[in-house]
């Protein structure tokens, strides 16, 4: 079977873009509006060779067979051309396989394990149809390595580290890199190494003993936690050591609520790059939210469903393997930054190419305001490096306006 849409382009009156995802999540809904506005923003500027794009979303649930499921009546029912979406790596690992079957070309966009994209280095042919918008893990180890090395042993007194690393598949990479970065490449010790499961919901006895480790930094690695309730025991305890590290719903605009403000100096490495276009796009991206429920937007959705949108217009078909040729050839100045995909000879076949001159991550912190902000509360969070000179007004925009890194008042640094 190939993609519903075969190469019958000239008929068609629209293009219909699948998209699966866990939507009642903060990330699956910032994924499922950022992709709305994407197609919206195709619409407006003529469509794709003058026919309409349509969005069709369905709801993995956070669960594999479920996500299987989705796929499958979008497949079938709403018949769509091409696929985007995939959050949670056990649910796109699932996917993977009768995507390949389907002939589906495909832009995972919040899909964290590098093993789909050793899929398709390993063999081509069967899985060339999926493509990645988003860093895998093993990228996000060299991004951490960069923020480490340059900014994080460079600005503080570092000499004991503790990872706190969640068990689930796309982590396991992260924390190995790390492990093997802070043991081989630099003079810091290694001193406390946990991996909590992900349903965890007491952090107390994991902070205590990262505490009584002596450590200077604990960094963490959750996707699966949200980690709204990871904060209070290291603000009450005083707990003397900096949290860093990446939580993926850190970047949430209405984290500092979600955490009753007790995140206020926790810092975390952002999923998302910037460009000039960045600014106006959260703009936009904010005033289109109810005020119950500001999320963070996910630009590698909008970013690859632009992407996908561009290949169709330019190859004028919808046959995959014509797509597929198309999407190698990807130069788009996108949200994140250049978005250009690794070729077939190279190692991350069909996943962004990160670098600081493409798409590149931010580390944010979030500090407390003496005045309320209106879309993040009384906190807001600061992108703190890399310093960015982008040809826009960052001003009053969160996670993008430059800030400098806090250090709490009870961390002796």
């Amino acid at each position: 079977m190939s993609s519903s849409g075969s190469s019958d382009f000239d008929g068609r009156d629209e293009i219909r873009f699948g998209l699966v995802t866990a939507t009642q999540s903060t990330l699956g809904k910032g994924m499922v509006r950022c992709a709305e506005t994407a197609i919206e923003d195709i619409n407006d500027n003529g469509g794709i060779a003058g026919k309409d794009a349509k969005l069709v979303v369905g709801d993995t649930k956070a669960d594999p067979q479920e996500g299987l499921t989705a796929y499958q009546e979008l497949r079938d029912s709403e018949e769509i051309d091409v696929l985007s979406g995939i959050w949670i790596s056990e649910v796109g690992m699932t996917l993977l396989e009768r995507i390949a079957r389907d002939n589906m070309v495909t832009m995972a966009t919040a899909m964290g394990t590098p093993e789909a994209t050793k899929k398709v280095d390993e063999n081509y042919e069967k899985y060339k149809y999926y493509f990645r918008s988003q860093v895998h893990t093993n990228q996000m180890v060299e991004w951490s390595k960069d923020y480490i090395q340059e900014y994080m042993l460079e600005q503080f007194d570092v000499g004991r580290v503790g990872l706190l690393v969640e068990d689930a598949l796309w982590t396991e990479p992260y924390g190995a890199g790390l492990r093997d970065f802070f043991e081989n490449e630099t003079d810091v010790t290694l001193a406390y190494d946990e991996r909590p499961a992900t349903d965890t919901n007491d952090f107390s006895p994991l902070l205590q003993s990262a505490a009584d480790s002596d450590v200077d930094v604990l960094y963490t690695i959750f996707s699966h936690l949200s980690g709204t309730n990871f904060f209070q025991p290291w603000k009450q305890n005083e707990f003397d050591y900096l949290l860093d590290g990446f939580i993926a719903t850190a970047g949430s605009f209405n984290y500092w609520k979600q955490t009753n403000g007790t995140s206020n100096y926790a810092a975390s490495q952002l999923q998302a790059g910037m460009s000039s276009k960045s600014p106006d796009f959260y703009q936009r991206f904010i005033e289109r939210q109810p005020d119950d429920d500001i999320v963070f937007p996910n630009p590698q959705t909008y970013d690859g469903i632009r992407i996908l949108a561009n290949a169709i217009g330019s190859a004028e078909t919808l046959d995959p393997d014509e797509l597929v040729s198309q999407l190698e050839q990807t130069s788009h100045d996108g949200l994140n930054g250049l978005i250009e995909f690794h070729g077939k000879d190279e190692d991350h076949t069909h996943n962004l190419v990160m670098d600081k001159d493409h798409f590149y991550m931010r580390k944010v912190q979030w500090q407390g305001l003496d005045e309320t902000d209106p879309v993040t509360g009384d906190g807001y969070p600061y992108s703190i490096w890399p310093a960015h000179d982008v040809d826009a007004d960052t001003s009053g925009v969160p996670t993008i306006e430059q800030g400098e890194y806090e250090v709490p008042p009870w961390v002796s640094q």
